[in-house]
């Protein structure tokens, strides 16, 4: 897949080369014992606010092997789920039941060019998503794209590495994997532009969570 002009060259290829490494485990993803932990809590935490029901349009950014994403169609939504690995495409997509597969559209592509019409969601989701995205230009192309493919009133829940002191701002999963570590203030700022915050809350421990409403 090509990354579009707009895109800088050093962020580009750590682009690439996470989406190759994605590619290359996402067959072992789900078997990691750290979300064997931490799903059970995080996951309503992050979704359960959301009161989400058969009516609503969901845009999930981010999807990975669908540990959210299989939660979300539970509620009877239909979603559209967007995520740069196909190989996670490809193991989301074998976890589908039929039903499942009528509400639900797998899209490859970039958080920061989302295939998405315009004001077409009625909720948008990216969870720990944000923080392996390599420039803050196009991390808030990220959350100007969410905020855009919300219908007015449209809510949205993003979740993201949370800085600590005895942990590195920035690093390298895998060593192919970029991530970064935002401070309280720095997430907000990021968001705020396009959503009002009715909650941030550090209750994640190793993360943030915000849920809002767009602007």
């Amino acid at each position: 897949m090509l990354l579009p002009r707009s895109v800088p060259g050093g962020s580009a290829d750590l682009v690439d080369r996470e989406r190759r490494q994605r590619d290359a485990e996402a067959s072992i993803y789900d078997r990691l014992p750290g979300l064997r932990i931490i799903s059970p809590w995080e996951i309503p935490a992050t979704l359960s606010p959301l009161g989400l029901n058969r009516d609503s349009r969901v845009f999930e950014v981010g999807c990975g092997t669908g540990r959210l994403t299989l939660p979300i169609l539970r509620t009877g939504a239909r979603v559209l789920a967007v995520d740069h690995s196909i190989e996670s495409l490809r193991v989301l997509h074998a976890k589908l039941a039929p039903a499942e597969r009528a509400r639900v559209i797998l899209a490859q592509g970039e958080a920061f060019a989302p295939p998405v019409r315009p004001g077409w969601a009625t909720h948008a989701v990216a969870a720990q998503m944000l923080e392996h995205v390599p420039d803050p230009l196009l991390r808030s192309r990220v959350i100007a794209g969410m905020a855009g493919a919300l219908a007015g009133g449209g809510r949205a829940v993003v979740s993201a590495y949370r800085r600590l002191p005895w942990l590195p701002g920035e690093g390298m999963h895998s060593g192919q994997m970029y991530f970064r570590r935002f401070s309280r203030a720095e997430f907000h700022a990021l968001l705020e532009p396009h959503f009002r915050l009715d909650r941030l809350s550090g209750g994640l421990l190793y993360a943030w969570l915000a849920h809002g409403t767009r602007r």
